[in-house]
């Protein structure tokens, strides 16, 4: 997790591209219910990969580019 976020207050989606790549894609909960919450992932997945803020992490450790679907607010996980 990046930013003033505290742990706790963001909930991760992770994704998987093609056995390759982990794409995480975080939303802060800021008091949401779980229903809002869950309408404001829909929401961020429903548009285009590179319209996220996502981090990204190669599974394959050859890979160090980021995804082709990435976005210009893309960033390399930070474990």
């Amino acid at each position: 997790m990046s930013g003033p976020e505290t742990p706790g207050e963001l909930f991760r989606v992770a994704l998987q591209i093609d056995g390759d790549y982990q794409v995480f894609a975080d939303t802060p909960w800021h008091g949401r219910s779980p229903e809002e919450l869950a309408r404001e992932v829909c929401a961020t997945l429903a548009r285009p990969p590179s319209t996220w803020h996502a981090t990204w992490h190669p599974i394959e450790p050859t890979l160090t580019a980021p995804p082709n679907i990435s976005g210009p607010s893309w960033q390399p996980a930070r474990f």
